[in-house]
């Protein structure tokens, strides 16, 4: 009997040893919470850039200028793109002047432009408000535009009648760039 019990004993410690192990997986899925995904950008992602400036003459002495400048911008932390825009009707176009991206949420983002060196420089500030947080983030790129530059003269203009006297524009064909994030903080 003993032999039997001692037996038996050997046969389900052998079994438990050589039973295959159970794990448990969770079939939830795993994000990353937006703390971890903003501390990940190192740029931003530039869309369809378009840059054009017109400037027209109805007489030798009096001018017109009109510039515009849009894009999409992408950043891989956010679920949602803003869009930036700007126009001027000054004859330095954009230099120096901050202008506001539209998006879907309460952060912002803003941009400038200079005409003159093709910098975009971008700042941008996003909340992580579940988790108490936000970043702020800066950075600039020189674009290498592809613009067309054209200028028309009126050769039957006549002084003191309305009409064209020249028109000057530039075109530049759309550009998808990154710029890269230069600066960054983050505030828990």
């Amino acid at each position: 009997m003993q032999i039997t019990a001692l037996f038996t004993t050997l046969l389900l410690a052998s079994g438990a040893i050589a039973a295959p192990a159970i794990s448990i997986v969770s079939r939830a899925k795993t994000t990353e919470s937006c703390m971890a995904r903003g501390g990940k950008v190192n740029s931003w992602k530039v869309h369809d850039f378009t840059y054009e400036a017109s400037h027209t003459y109805t007489s030798p002495k009096k001018s017109v200028y009109s510039s515009t400048a849009t894009f999409t911008l992408e950043n891989s932390a956010l679920s949602y793109k803003a869009k930036c825009k700007a126009t001027s009707q000054s004859k330095d176009s954009f230099d120096g002047k901050t202008y506001t991206c539209k998006s879907e949420s309460g952060d912002s983002a803003s941009f400038t432009f200079n005409h003159k060196t093709r910098v975009l420089a971008i700042d941008q500030s996003w909340s992580c408000a579940a988790e108490g947080g936000r970043y702020e983030a800066k950075g600039s790129k020189a674009l290498e535009l592809s613009c067309d530059d054209s200028t028309y003269k009126n050769p039957n203009y006549t002084e003191g009648k309305s009409g064209l006297y020249s028109h000057h524009l530039i075109s530049c064909k759309p550009l998808t760039v990154k710029v890269p994030v230069t600066e960054m903080s983050a505030v828990l």
